[in-house]
């Protein structure tokens, strides 16, 4: 009883972000010491590959997976000879490798380095969001690390530029619910240089000052939405929000630009995923984007089709807790889904980024052991899915 006691006054010690980090990194060293190693000796069996983990800085115990779709960031780390957009994480990898000897490891440990921080502020932002919305410290800790482990989710460990954009995402909804806007527009503008997805998020940032009048209940229509407070409130947050503005035209400008890129026949789709997907995927004469649209919804792999249908429930229950924008971040997304051709198959990385859906949908279970088996399970399925797809063994159609 004595230990027992000692532990949690120990642990009562420890800010809760750095309980949830020490739980993530303690989970995922043990997964790849174990299981990950394992399957290893399983493809060298096979004669099939080999799976490669690199720990170029040893006293982390986060691995940065090489492979797989992490070559593009590469080689922009190594000759950012072309533009590309989105820009800022491949710029990020060149500035974090002049701290690396030219003779180490050097995209490895750059992307561990931005990795490692990117982790830090999401455990921070994601326990400060929670604690915003009220929610208990066992719901908190859960929501945290099924954001780590969110199911199918295979490159938050990865050189990619997941985890810098979903921490940049965190922190703009913490700083917009406790109203710095300049810190918000500085925070979105940052996320709409980091992925597309930004776009959305920007977009739905820009929507807050023209909602700040629904969270008013009691009051006549007219008063919420036309009289002079409410304007001047509009004015004040669209003024501090300016900042955004720039990097989302610019976003938009290359995001509509690509629709023909990403067309709708493989002679107008010039790149390989495009090309490869209406090739090989999408029926001859068939709308792609409808395809994409039925391959979610009903053809795709089970837990994809269940991902797909539990990120638009979200919605309605971001709107019950009245959070409406981020509602508006998930509806975004969604209806992009009508000019812009996605590649379905990695969906789950898609919807991964939206931690609101993730706490709104936690809020729902007590702390108990229901919520403790849904958080294990996906922790489970999470790194399962990382050591699978990164090894080559299975993954993209």
């Amino acid at each position: 009883m004595k230990a027992v006691e000692s532990v949690q006054r120990l642990s009562g010690r420890i800010p809760l972000w750095a309980q949830c980090l020490i739980i993530v990194y303690s989970v995922h060293a043990a997964f790849l010491t174990t299981f990950g190693q394992l399957f290893v000796v399983i493809r060298k069996a096979y004669d099939i590959g080999q799976l490669q983990f690199v720990r170029p800085l040893k006293i982390l115990p986060n691995s940065v997976t090489l492979g797989w779709d992490s070559a593009p960031y590469q080689e922009l780390m190594q000759s950012y000879a072309h533009n590309v957009w989105p820009p800022l994480y491949p710029m990020m990898l060149r500035a974090a490798s002049w701290l690396v000897p030219d003779d180490g490891p050097v995209f490895a440990a750059a992307a561990q380095m931005i990795g490692f921080a990117s982790h830090i502020a999401i455990a921070v932002g994601l326990t400060r969001y929670g604690s915003q919305l009220r929610l208990s410290r066992e719901q908190i800790r859960a929501a945290v690390l099924l954001v780590f482990f969110f199911p199918g989710h295979n490159v938050m460990f990865a050189a990619y530029s997941e985890p810098l954009y979903i921490a940049l995402s965190v922190w703009c909804f913490v700083t917009l619910r406790a109203d710095r806007f300049l810190w918000v527009a500085l925070f979105a503008s940052l996320a709409v240089l980091t992925r597309n997805m930004g776009l959305f998020l920007a977009v739905a940032l820009l929507s807050a000052p023209i909602l700040i009048p629904l969270q008013r209940k009691g009051l006549p229509t007219a008063e919420r939405f036309f009289s002079m407070r409410s304007l001047s409130e509009f004015s004040a947050a669209l003024g501090r929000l300016w900042p955004v503005v720039l990097p989302l035209l610019v976003g938009l400008a290359w995001y509509f630009g690509s629709a023909s890129y990403f067309g709708q026949t493989p002679d107008q789709a010039a790149d390989g995923w495009a090309r490869d997907l209406l090739v090989h995927h999408v029926p001859q004469g068939a709308d792609a984007r409808l395809w994409v649209l039925e391959y979610l919804a009903f053809k795709g792999p089970p837990g994809t089709v269940l991902l797909f249908y539990a990120t638009l429930i979200a919605v309605p229950l971001l709107i019950q807790r009245k959070l409406y924008v981020e509602a508006t971040y998930v509806l975004a997304f969604f209806a992009s889904f009508a000019f812009y051709l996605y590649r379905p198959f990695p969906f789950p990385r898609y919807v991964s980024v939206f931690f609101p859906s993730v706490f709104v949908v936690v809020s729902l279970f007590r702390p108990g052991w229901l919520l403790g088996l849904s958080v294990t399970l996906s922790v489970i399925y999470s790194e399962f899915m990382h050591v699978i797809l990164f090894s080559g063994w299975a993954g993209e159609p």
